[in-house]
């Protein structure tokens, strides 16, 4: 007999030649107006996008993701994020790059939406604490292959 099983992907996928022009409807579609712009260590191999972004949003951020990502670097993100006043407080991210973007991008919808620490939410080395509200919306445009980064939680 075969074992109960659920699956979960991302809400919407979208694929193919030029679609990327397609991203500021997505970001109006999902109603965000001030914007975290995750990207690698050269974002201006993304400028295009970027300004994408730019033109459709009241406000953005741009962060970097340089290397391999720490607690620490998502702390630093999610700080400068916080420091933004009331009137600025983000309310969506678009990850550009690889599974290390995506995964940050992810990190910091989730808590950006819910509050405290990323340890907060983390099992094994954290405290496991559920994640009680949804995250922030999140557009993740993937520049590598087979990470499988934007179709997770």
């Amino acid at each position: 007999m075969m074992q109960a099983f659920e699956f979960m992907t991302a809400t919407k996928i979208v694929f193919g030649i030029d679609t990327s022009k397609t991203l500021p409807n997505h970001v109006k579609e999902l109603g965000i107006h001030r914007c975290v712009i995750v990207t690698g260590a050269r974002p201006e191999r993304y400028d295009a996008l970027v300004q994408c972004v730019k033109d459709v949003c009241a406000s953005t951020l741009i962060v970097r993701v340089p290397s391999e990502p720490t607690i620490d670097m998502v702390r630093d993100i999610l700080q400068e994020c916080r420091l933004l006043g009331d009137d600025e407080k983000m309310d969506g991210v678009v990850a550009i790059g690889g599974g290390s973007v995506i995964d940050v991008g992810k990190a910091i919808a989730s808590v950006l939406s819910n509050g405290g620490d990323p340890l907060d939410y983390l099992e094994v080395i954290g405290k496991g604490q559920k994640i009680l509200h949804p995250s922030l919306p999140v557009i993740a445009i993937p520049t590598t292959e087979g990470t499988g980064s934007e179709v997770t939680k």
